[in-house]
């Protein structure tokens, strides 16, 4: 990493971890640590995929506000993101990897129970 990149991204995770997180936040973290792999068509791609998916942010605003919030704020306090980063930065890449597909999971999980209403 260059000098500064680890306090960036550690900034970053601790604001995507907060219960006021938006998905810039959420995009901006995840966008960060594929730029600094380096891989400039990865990077392109998570650009347009973020200009995409901030399109349709105001979307996914009114589904959660009009649904049950409380399935989105309970399942997302935690630390997700500074799990991650702490696995970067430790030099471990199989438990980053680890920790970045328990995060898939469990956010896979989250939006099926907001779209299905469960609490």
């Amino acid at each position: 990493m260059a000098p500064g990149e680890a306090t960036y991204l550690t900034e970053l995770a601790h604001k995507a971890d907060d219960l006021a997180a938006t998905l810039s936040d959420e995009m901006q973290f995840h966008s960060a640590i594929i730029h600094m792999c380096g891989n400039s068509r990865l990077a392109s791609l998570m650009d347009t995929f973020c200009i995409q998916a901030l399109t349709f942010d105001e979307r996914s605003r009114q589904m959660v506000t009009s649904g049950d919030a409380r399935v989105l704020q309970r399942e997302r306090a935690g630390r997700a993101h500074r799990d991650v980063v702490e696995k970067i930065l430790s030099g471990d890449p199989e438990a980053a990897e680890s920790c970045l597909k328990a995060y898939i999971r469990e956010a896979k999980n989250v939006l099926v129970k907001a779209l299905m209403g469960l609490d």
